[in-house]
């Protein structure tokens, strides 16, 4: 599970946390003191105004790819990309050091046509 900080800010956007059925399991930063927890004794619904953090599990629920596409890895890097009828495999959103970086990015470029430039989506 990556809680690292770039990947909290990552999923620290409107087109994800709009996402979020908060149920017991889920990870979050709270907001006030940047804890990381996994909710669990306290009904989830009570952490709603804190940062999910999705899973891998949960990101790849939200994906809907209508075309084919492939993943792949590159010296302990993951990316993912489309089969080109005319080039074969092309990368669309870079190579990633977790695979939760790469199924979040994999959504905001399909759903959402942004990439993430260091410090936000653009």
């Amino acid at each position: 599970m990556d809680v690292s900080e770039q990947y909290i800010k990552m999923c620290d956007c409107e087109e994800i946390q709009s996402l979020w059925k908060p149920q017991s399991g889920d990870y979050i930063k709270l907001t006030n003191d940047g804890w990381i927890v996994c909710t669990g004794c306290v009904p989830a619904e009570e952490w709603k105004d804190e940062v999910w953090i999705p899973r891998q599990d949960q990101l790849q629920g939200i994906i809907d790819i209508e075309r084919e596409w492939t993943v792949q890895t590159k010296e302990n890097t993951w990316g993912y990309g489309s089969l080109d009828d005319d080039s074969g495999f092309y990368d669309e959103t870079g190579f990633w050091d977790t695979l939760e970086k790469m199924w979040l990015s994999w959504y905001m470029k399909e759903k959402h046509n942004k990439t993430w430039d260091e410090n936000k989506w653009q």
